[in-house]
């Protein structure tokens, strides 16, 4: 569990939401993603907004 943690303090720090959820659960991501209540959510600090595809679009 201490991992998990420290996992989600790099992904705040670096301005990034992140989810601790039972990893046993097959759908848990789906019901993640529909908004159910499920895992433990840490939410950044950040107030710039980040889009993965701007990142993807750097890198090529």
């Amino acid at each position: 569990m201490a991992t998990k943690l420290t996992a989600a303090q790099i992904a705040s720090a670096a301005g990034v939401d992140m989810v601790i959820a039972n990893g046993a659960d097959f759908h848990v991501i789906h019901k993640i993603t529909e908004g159910r209540n499920h895992g433990t959510l840490f939410v950044s600090q950040s107030k710039e907004e980040v889009y993965l595809i701007d990142i993807i679009d750097k890198l090529l």
